[in-house]
């Protein structure tokens, strides 16, 4: 997700549509990394939230793309976050006709 570019992002539609410019992208993107770290003080849980979040919506505009253009496509947790934080997984298949 942090490595994520405006230029390679497969929805562009989906960030239109949610009134993302530029640079909130570049935002969500870099703090999507939080998502996986282990901040400490009083900031960090909120912090981490908020990275999942920003992962979270990347990985819907991604989902969203795939049924657009003929799968069926889930965002799946595949284990607890307790064994790792980076526990989701788009799994997608092409629809049948």
């Amino acid at each position: 997700h942090h490595r994520c570019t405006w230029e390679s992002y497969c929805n562009p539609e989906w960030l239109e549509v949610h009134a993302v410019p530029v640079a909130d992208f570049h935002l969500i993107c870099r703090m999507s990394m939080w998502a996986a770290s282990h901040p400490a003080g009083s900031l960090g849980a909120s912090r981490q939230s908020l990275g999942r979040s920003c992962k979270h919506f990347l990985d819907a505009g991604r989902r969203d793309y795939l049924a657009r253009h003929g799968f069926n496509a889930a965002i799946v947790e595949y284990c607890s976050r307790e064994e790792t934080q980076e526990n989701r997984a788009l799994v997608a298949t092409r629809a049948q006709e």
